[in-house]
């Protein structure tokens, strides 16, 4: 079970958080609860956490800066950002400084907060099980074996940072030059190949569990593995599983993300998406369609009207207020959208009802 730290300066949040999740179902324990950055600190030096959902305006310290300063510490935990700052300044920043999510108060629901938590407890339960595996075999390598791991993969990684297609075979064709490592330094050495892939790839959420449902545990794995050419079939299959899978240019999931905080300024425009992305806007503009398959007018008004359809099943909203609140300065524009996305009219959603 995982720990969750839950800090904001108002109680009736915490405690409104702490009702709508059903902790124990989602693998975490209750959380603890502070009412300050400061406080947030001094729990978090005398008690393990493993996640933090915290208020950015607070005072006197700021989620922002409570976020650098649990960095500072080189504490690895997951921090959710919660706002009433629909904000390109705010969102900006707490994405740059490492968020795993933002979540804007005044649109937030159950379950936002739940799907949250879903994603962090799969990037928790990655981690854990990468730690596993490399401990269990780390402690029976020889002080040469851990040398020779630690100074291929820093020659592999510096390869892929230079964009030099090497490639496995750039190591085990090494390793079969000079044959330096037992059975357990072939499995760390693997373990540790995956993790680079994992780490460099960013993936859609789920897209990890689609790997493990097609190879199931690709650690474990390893363990079943015998010769060096076994090894090394092993890690090109799943590095190329990988590789194959759903991902992203991290640049691409922040304008994404970008988009989905900023839904209500009616202003928000592609150039404004590239410079939050931090590329030129022609060249965001040909990634952003060859990632997602559309091009960024139409996944906007996508988005937006997803939202607007959202609101309204679930609120007394007008659709003239539901259009202001996604971006639309035309509600007439919107529901001509709405009807063009989903073949029918918006107010038919209440009649079904």
């Amino acid at each position: 079970m995982y720990q969750v730290l839950l800090v904001d300066d108002e109680h009736f949040v915490i405690r409104g958080i702490n009702s709508c999740v059903d902790w124990e179902s989602l693998g975490f324990n209750l959380p603890l609860e502070a009412y300050s950055g400061t406080q947030a600190l001094a729990i978090m030096k005398e008690k393990h956490v493993d996640v933090v959902i915290t208020d950015i305006k607070m005072a006197p310290m700021d989620g922002l800066q409570l976020m650098k300063q649990i960095k500072e510490t080189g504490n690895p935990c997951e921090i959710i950002i919660l706002s009433c700052y629909n904000d390109f300044a705010y969102s900006r920043a707490a994405i740059q400084n490492g968020a795993f999510d933002y979540l804007f108060k005044p649109e937030m629901m159950p379950e936002d907060i739940q799907n949250a938590l879903r994603g962090v407890r799969q990037k928790l339960d990655l981690r854990k099980q990468e730690k596993a595996d490399l401990q269990n075999t780390s402690d029976t390598l020889t002080q040469a074996e851990s040398a020779w791991i630690t100074s291929v993969l820093d020659g592999y990684k510096k390869n892929m940072r230079e964009n030099k297609d090497c490639g496995t075979s750039w190591i085990f064709d090494r390793l079969r030059a000079q044959p330096v490592l037992s059975r357990n330094g072939l499995i760390e050495l693997c373990s540790n190949l995956v993790s680079i892939q994992l780490h460099d790839a960013p993936l859609y959420s789920g897209a990890i569990e689609s790997i493990y449902s097609q190879r199931g545990n690709i650690f474990e794995g390893l363990h079943q593995l015998q010769s060096i050419e076994e090894f090394e079939e092993y890690a090109n299959e799943v590095i190329q599983l990988i590789q194959a899978g759903p991902r992203f240019r991290i640049e691409i999931q922040k304008a994404q993300q970008y988009i989905r905080l900023n839904l209500g300024d009616s202003s928000l425009s592609l150039k404004k998406a590239a410079n939050f992305a931090g590329m030129s806007k022609s060249y965001f503009s040909r990634q952003f369609k060859e990632q997602t398959g559309i091009g960024f007018a139409e996944y906007l008004n996508r988005t937006r009207i997803e939202k607007a359809r959202e609101l309204y099943s679930n609120t007394d909203l007008r659709i003239y207020q539901i259009a202001e609140q996604v971006g639309f300065s035309d509600w007439r524009y919107m529901t001509k959208l709405y009807k063009k996305l989903y073949r029918q009219n918006m107010t038919d959603l209440k009649r079904k009802d």
